[in-house]
């Protein structure tokens, strides 16, 4: 008969053993095993099929050795430890008790670990010890109380320094190097400083000369085709928003294209320089003082010269006198802004940061300058003027007139009817109102009848003479007395916070905690929000005294 085996009784299934059963065999708890295994040197293994050692279990889990364990079985530290255990159980029974003679008397019989045999069938030999002593030292070293000798240290730092030294001069010669490195240092800071000047003079004027361009243009027309390939296969929001990018882009590398600018001497030219010629512009300064320039000051074609100072003697009309700042705030808000802000001795508009996330929401903080920019009608509010009233088409404006005109007349003789008790009733006048509407709007009898007819075809509004119109409008600046509502805010609030309460009623169970964690979220930013507003307020009231105070003056 073939013997049989049993599944994982062979192999790698009957050579680890879990910490779990390593534990229950050895009896001990969780300190003292990893005390044991501290001590004795045995420490958790890796094996090559974790399923097989594990008997068929994939979770991840600490194994030992079967050898190890049974090792551990055999040890005299297991007696001790297990004593030790009782011995505290009998003294915390003491301490509850409050007998300290009983307690005393155990602490004096409590067992000691003894390791000298742990030492030698750790190190049997001395080398062994030796080799090993490297932690050893450094442990002893780390939890000691007294402190370093720090003038032993500095003979260890000699040594090394000079080991160091040998070293590297292997390695350099081994590479071919010479050691120590040699820099090439020169001792005149004037001839330095001068050679420094020159090269970012040559730098920048590098900068303003065009490049040679082959396979960009292509690039950007395969670009192009892609982009329209896209298009064309589903008119999804991402292809349009790739496209909208793909168009800013674009706007934003021509963003100074057409444009020519004269930088004065004053105004530091390597930054300005390199954003102009970045967004497709040409700039130029003063060809005595510097390199690279490709155009005079005199040239009649510059659109802007950039300056900084408070005023300039000899300007042109034919272009802007703006300060740097112009370009920089152009560039972060990708368009060209009005220049009138920034013209010399112009108080300079706040610079808004170009790091801020402009798709942020409502409740942060938004600066007035950057809701000006995002929607010029936040600030200036645009009112109708005489000319758009007068490019109106007269039947619509005819019409108009008609409707307000006979909503007027009735609250009138409703307000007549009241004060005058012998007046007929208000069916009455109203039905005679309309007749002298229609009779002086001269519309007869068949002319409603052709109305109605047409009726579902067209509405068709009615004109008026210029006399009637003058009428009407003398009616419709009749003053009336208005209602004053008032808002209760008790009310108002006590509606917020139940619908507050329904939504949070409405989350569920497991999104609860977001929610309110959003709930905290929102009023913090609310709160901030209200604080910069604050603070806004006061520094435009500071700058309007200042005002008021410099005029009086």
């Amino acid at each position: 008969m073939v013997k049989r085996f049993k599944k994982f009784g062979t192999g790698e299934g009957s050579q680890y053993v879990t910490r779990l059963a390593a534990l229950n065999k050895l009896q001990l708890s969780l300190n003292d095993f990893r005390r044991l295994c501290i001590l004795k040197g045995i420490y958790p293994r890796e094996p090559k099929n974790r399923k097989k050692a594990q008997r068929g279990n994939t979770e991840i889990k600490i194994l030992y050795h079967k050898k190890d364990i049974n090792f551990l079985m055999h040890e005299k530290l297991v007696w001790t430890l297990r004593e030790m255990k009782i011995m505290n159980r009998k003294i915390k029974y003491a301490d509850s008790i409050k007998d300290m003679r009983l307690k005393r008397m155990r602490l004096n019989k409590y067992p000691e670990l003894k390791l000298d045999h742990v030492v030698r069938e750790r190190y049997p030999t001395f080398i062994d010890a030796i080799k090993d002593l490297d932690d050893c030292l450094t442990l002893l070293f780390l939890f000691t109380k007294s402190e370093v000798d720090f003038r032993i240290m500095a003979v260890f730092i000699e040594f090394y320094t000079i080991m160091c030294g040998f070293v590297n001069f292997r390695l350099f010669h081994s590479l071919n190097l010479l050691y120590p490195p040699q820099f090439n240092v020169s001792l005149d800071s004037d001839e330095s400083q001068k050679n420094e000047n020159s090269f970012v003079s040559e730098r920048i004027a590098a900068l303003n000369v065009d490049l040679v361009k082959t396979t960009e243009d292509e690039i950007e027309e395969l670009e192009e085709m892609d982009l329209q390939l896209i298009s064309n296969e589903g008119d999804s929001e991402k292809v349009r928003k790739m496209h909208e990018r793909d168009q800013e882009k674009k706007r934003l590398k021509n963003l100074f294209k057409g444009l020519k600018f004269f930088i004065n001497r004053e105004v530091p030219r390597e930054p300005l320089v390199f954003i102009i010629r970045c967004f497709g512009g040409k700039v130029s300064w003063d060809k005595n003082s510097f390199i690279g320039s490709t155009f005079d000051e005199d040239d009649e074609t510059i659109t802007h010269q950039i300056v900084d100072r408070p005023t300039l003697g000899k300007q042109y009309i034919s272009r802007d006198y703006i300060q740097p700042q112009w370009i920089f705030d152009s560039v972060n808000q990708s368009k060209l802004l009005p220049t009138n802000k920034y013209f010399i001795g112009v108080t300079l508009p706040p610079h808004l940061s170009p790091f801020v996330n402009r798709e942020r929401e409502e409740a942060d903080y938004i600066p007035p300058e950057e809701k000006a920019l995002r929607d010029p009608n936040l600030i200036v509010t645009h009112e109708q003027s005489e000319d758009e009233e007068k490019n109106i088409p007269e039947p619509e404006l005819d019409h108009v007139l008609v409707k307000a005109f006979r909503e007027e007349n009735k609250e009138i003789h409703a307000a007549n009817y009241k004060n005058d008790k012998k007046a007929q009733p208000i069916e009455d006048e109203e039905s005679e109102d309309e007749i002298d509407v229609d009779d002086m709007l001269g519309n007869s009898d068949d002319e409603e009848d052709e109305e109605q007819a047409e009726e579902d075809e067209e509405e068709k509004p009615v004109q008026l003479t210029k006399e009637q119109k003058r009428e009407l409008e003398k009616q419709k600046m009749a003053v009336k007395s208005g209602k004053v509502f008032k808002v209760d805010g008790k009310k108002e609030k006590k509606l917020t916070e139940q619908e507050l309460k329904l939504r949070a009623k409405m989350v569920k169970s497991r999104h609860k905690k977001l929610y309110f964690k959003l709930l905290d979220q929102r009023e913090k930013t609310n709160k901030e929000t209200k604080l910069l507003d604050n603070k806004r307020k006061q520094i435009d009231a500071q700058r309007k005294k200042v005002k008021a105070t410099k005029a009086k003056k």
